[in-house]
């Protein structure tokens, strides 16, 4: 059984996004707190 990846790995190896737009996400993250999918959405959105 393969170990569990995190979301933003699996999103970047399906190419559903690309590696620069997972830094940006992640990095809003750190001052945040929110979840990595809400930011994402939200940055899709614009209104980040």
């Amino acid at each position: 059984m393969d170990a569990k990846k995190q979301l933003g790995t699996l999103l970047v190896e399906k190419e559903i996004i690309s590696k620069t737009t997972l830094v940006r996400a992640l990095e809003r993250q750190k001052g945040s707190g929110k979840r990595l999918g809400v930011l994402l959405e939200a940055m899709k959105r614009g209104s980040v």
